[in-house]
C-alpha cells in the first residue's frame, strides 16, 4: 500500500471516525468507560516502564562511551621489531657474473620468440 497524500488524509480521516465512536461509546457506557480507562493507564504504564529500562541502557551505554572516548590511553610503544639478517650467498662478483648470464639467456629467448612469430 503505497503512503500518498490521499491515503493519509483517509486514515486520518479513519482515525478521527474511530476516536469519535469509541468516545460516544464512553461517554454512554459507564462500565466501558472505567474498563477502558483502566485498560489505556495499564498500557501506558507498561510503556513507560519499557522506555525507563530502555533508558537505562542506554544511558549505561553512553557513559561506557564517554569513559573511554576520554580514558583513552596512548597506546605503549611497540617493541622494536627483531632485527633482519640478510644472507649472502654468493660473492658481488659471482652475483654479477650471474645476472649477466640470466640477462644473455633472456635475450636468447626474446630473439627466437621472435624469430618463432608469424609474419614477421
Amino acid at each position: 500500500m503505497p503512503n500518498t497524500p490521499e491515503m493519509w488524509l483517509q486514515q486520518g480521516f479513519r482515525v478521527a471516525l474511530g476516536f469519535a465512536g469509541t468516545l460516544v461509546e464512553l461517554v454512554q457506557d459507564e462500565q466501558k468507560r472505567q474498563t477502558q480507562l483502566h485498560q489505556w493507564q495499564q498500557d501506558m504504564e507498561q510503556l513507560i516502564q519499557e522506555l525507563v529500562v530502555k533508558g537505562e541502557k542506554t544511558e549505561a551505554e553512553a557513559r561506557e562511551f564517554v569513559e573511554r572516548l576520554f580514558n583513552r590511553t596512548s597506546p605503549p610503544p611497540a617493541s622494536p621489531p627483531p632485527p633482519v639478517e640478510v644472507e649472502v650467498t654468493s660473492a658481488p662478483a659471482e652475483a654479477a657474473a650471474e645476472l649477466q648470464e640470466l640477462t644473455q639467456e633472456l635475450s636468447s629467448l626474446r630473439e627466437t620468440l621472435e624469430q618463432s612469430r608469424p609474419g614477421e
